[in-house]
């Protein structure tokens, strides 16, 4: 067998392994989205306990994001290796046009599907940044709201003057 032929294999391999690990990202920049997508229902029902549960499920995920991040870097190193692209740190952008056609047509296919979960993990995001940020308003505003009455002057009907009645108190001197 020639080495070209041998490194045209191996370079197939470590793109097949490429692929897998970036479709592990995928399945779990998803199930992010889909999170992040319950966790604005959440926030608009005023449903706290739902939204604390799906934090739970949200630090899971990038625990295994993590996990599958290294696999994605140790298999894009043996790539770049196997195709002979330079560089510290290989992005998929640099190893496609060196990667066999069908390894790099799956492999374009998956970058677009992780870009287009990128752009919604960005929205979400940011419509619950709004939602959490409009309910740190209303906290504090009425939080404001209970200080002003706590520390407002007594007057009749209020406080430890509530079973007094308003009359107009006279005096004899007068």
């Amino acid at each position: 067998m020639s080495s070209s032929r041998r490194s045209t294999e191996g370079a197939s391999r470590f793109a097949r392994v490429l692929a897998s690990a970036l479709e592990r990202q995928a399945a779990v920049g998803a199930a992010l989205v889909a999170i992040a997508e319950e966790q604005t229902e959440a926030l608009v029902r005023h449903d706290m306990e739902a939204f604390l549960a799906t934090e739970r499920r949200v630090e899971q995920l990038s625990r295994e994001q993590e996990r599958s991040e290294q696999a994605r870097a140790q298999a894009a190193t043996r790539l770049a290796a196997a195709l002979g692209v330079q560089g510290e740190t290989p992005r998929l952008a640099q190893l496609l046009p060196a990667c066999p056609a069908a390894e790099r047509h799956k492999l374009a296919a998956i970058r677009d599907r992780l870009l287009s979960l990128h752009a919604a993990m960005e929205r979400v995001g940011e419509r619950n940044r709004a939602l959490l940020e409009n309910a740190r308003a209303c906290t504090q505003e009425s939080l404001d709201l209970l200080m002003r009455m706590a520390t407002a002057p007594e007057r009749y009907g209020v406080g430890k003057n509530a079973g007094l009645d308003a009359t107009v108190y006279l005096d004899r001197r007068a």
